[in-house]
């Protein structure tokens, strides 16, 4: 034998110790998910809002210019005038954003899958099968 390969004392990492890389990666995962804390209220709004879908009423007002118009009763009053001078914009809800949010909420939904095999295996040929593959010549 060469002496080389195989287990040496003091040889590699020291258990319970990790990759550069690794602490790398779990530094940069810390920073962003502080990031994301800061402002974690307005993304489950967007998602709220992505989930839901949006509509938006934008009008001119009298010096021309498109305003937002978020007041219902102001939707409403524009909606029922003879102006023509609105625009109505839509964004279909997002199912997937849906999902995630539901998932988010009630936790992911189980997939259960049926499988039905057909077997002519009787307990007779597993037990000689097993005593075969034992490496026994009888």
């Amino acid at each position: 034998m060469n002496g080389h390969g195989g287990h040496r004392p003091g040889a590699g990492r020291p258990k319970g110790s990790k990759d550069p890389h690794t602490l790398e990666k779990q530094e940069y995962e810390l920073q962003l998910r502080a990031r994301i804390a800061c402002d974690v209220d307005a993304y489950y709004d967007a998602l709220k809002q992505a989930a839901t879908g949006v509509t938006h009423m934008m009008a001119k007002d009298k010096d021309g210019t498109w305003k937002e118009v978020t007041d219902p009763a102001v939707m409403a009053r524009r909606l029922n005038s003879d102006e023509s001078f609105y625009r109505l914009t839509a964004r279909n809800p997002d199912v997937r954003a849906l999902i995630n949010l539901f998932d988010r909420l009630c936790g992911s939904a189980t997939q259960q899958s049926q499988v039905q095999v057909e077997s002519q295996v009787t307990l007779k040929d597993l037990i000689i099968g097993s005593w075969k593959s034992d490496g026994d010549d009888h």
